[in-house]
């Protein structure tokens, strides 16, 4: 943590502000740095002022990109509510969001320019593990229904800038449609992969929708396939992993799956998300045929029915 990086609010019917100067504060900052470095998260301590009054300190990590505490946010009350705990947390994760809001240079790629990525890779590289990791975000229509479709567009926009700063250097981000995103990890196993899955989940889940009634936390699942699994290339893994991202969801969500053995419930999925694929494949091509057969009245003129 650098030194005199803090940000602070002092609440209180007697100005508790006045009994902390900048060496005060220095000194309780030395005192929770290392409790808060162990912890990362919010924690709450009762001091001793130096006129002998007793009052609540609560503080929060300030976290990096790569989740390491770089700054603490404070708060000082002669009383401690509750609500402080979520205040404060809200105030160090608003302090690091303008610290990484630095526009990404990575390009989200589509769902098309992902399936040509992938292929290209196991074709120069087949012999290499390569992953795939497929994300479905949890709970979009009751963040819409709750903060209409702008907290749900707010929601996708974090989820975006997360898994962007979470990809290494040769690893591609996709958009897959609505509140799909995907990430190719060429070169790492299915364990690597799940590791990265994890570790996204972990801090979507540190996000969440805010208003004045009421708060909702992000989350996602995940499915990973690598490519010892699929045989078909791009396409089938983009399937499965698809499939295992959607059995995450079912068992809850906020978690990751990994593919391994095929399973009739997995296969039943997988056959449901083929035949979707060839109806609007069909569509788009215009392969299907309207038939109709007329109806005749027997007893009454009547208009056309078919």
């Amino acid at each position: 943590m650098r030194r005199h990086d803090y940000h602070g609010l002092w609440y209180n019917n007697g100005c508790v502000h006045r009994l902390f100067d900048r060496q005060s504060i220095e000194k309780l900052v030395a005192l929770l740095e290392a409790p808060l470095e162990k912890k990362r998260r919010v924690i709450t301590a009762r001091i001793t002022l130096t006129n002998g009054d007793k009052c609540y300190v609560v503080c929060a990590p300030i976290l990096s990109k790569k989740q390491t505490v770089n700054g603490m946010a404070l708060l000082i009350a002669r009383n401690f509510e509750p609500s402080y705990s979520k205040l404060i947390r809200l105030l160090a994760n608003k302090i690091a969001k303008q610290r990484h809001a630095e526009p990404s240079s990575m390009k989200l790629l589509n769902r098309i320019e992902l399936v040509a990525k992938i292929n290209a890779t196991l074709e120069i590289q087949p012999t290499l593990p390569h992953s795939l990791i497929y994300y479905d975000a949890d709970k979009m229509h009751t963040i819409n229904d709750a903060f209409g479709y702008s907290g749900g567009d707010s929601a996708l926009s974090r989820f975006k800038n997360i898994l962007v700063d979470s990809a290494g250097a040769n690893d591609s981000v996709a958009h897959m449609g609505s509140d799909r995103f995907a990430m190719f990890l060429p070169g790492a196993s299915g364990d690597t992969a799940v590791a990265k899955a994890t570790q996204v989940l972990q801090i979507l889940n540190q996000e969440s929708i805010d208003n004045h009634a009421k708060s909702i936390n992000l989350s996602a699942s995940a499915g990973v396939v690598d490519n010892s699994a699929a045989s078909k290339g791009a396409k089938d893994i983009l399937i499965l992993a698809e499939v295992k991202a959607r059995g995450a969801q079912d068992r809850g969500g906020n978690q990751s799956a990994l593919f391994q053995d095929i399973d009739s419930s997995i296969i039943q999925r997988r056959s449901d998300v083929d035949k979707v694929g060839f109806l609007q494949m069909a569509l788009l091509e215009n392969r299907f045929v309207l038939h109709a057969q007329r109806i005749e009245a027997i007893n009454a003129e009547s208009g056309q029915k078919f």
